[in-house]
């Protein structure tokens, strides 16, 4: 049972908030949040990116 909310570790750009998933693990009795990249979908926004003018803009990284 949870006695506190783990913090949330944060992230650089926009890239990295549409390519990445939360993990809870468990580490001496206390849960910690960890960020995990998809490397597939970091590829195809990176891809999309480079493409697309509107879109690289709309990112802010």
């Amino acid at each position: 049972m949870f006695t506190s909310i783990p913090k949330l570790p944060s992230r650089q750009n926009s890239i990295e908030k549409f390519s990445m998933y939360m993990t809870v693990e468990n580490n001496k009795g206390y849960s910690t949040i960890k960020w995990k990249t998809e490397p597939q979908m970091h590829c195809n926004i990176e891809l999309y990116k480079s493409r697309h003018y509107k879109f690289a803009t709309s990112l802010h990284c």
